[in-house]
């Protein structure tokens, strides 16, 4: 949501106060925008999403282990770089 809320701010201004005006996203995503922070919430979910598709991935997808590294080197990065935000303004 925060990427496309990016993205229609440089195309679209009507799409992007669709996203801001959105009832569950549009409060998180004003706070990236203003703050850079993510709520404590969304990290856990985001943590927790993370670590059932690594585990689907890795027990379940029929891909070869080099696209399953791959997969895991970005998925992991993403998380990273959002349990690492600050949670408070």
């Amino acid at each position: 949501m925060i990427l496309s809320a990016f993205l229609f701010s440089k195309s679209s201004p009507r799409f992007h106060a669709w996203i801001l005006a959105l009832p569950i996203a549009g409060p998180a995503v004003k706070e990236w925008g203003e703050h850079r922070v993510v709520r404590a919430r969304a990290k856990v979910l985001c943590a927790t999403m993370i670590l059932v598709s690594l585990s689907l991935i890795w027990w379940r997808a029929p891909v070869t282990d080099a696209v399953k590294i791959i997969l895991t080197i970005i998925l992991v990065t993403v998380c990273t770089f959002v349990v690492t935000r600050k949670s408070r303004l």
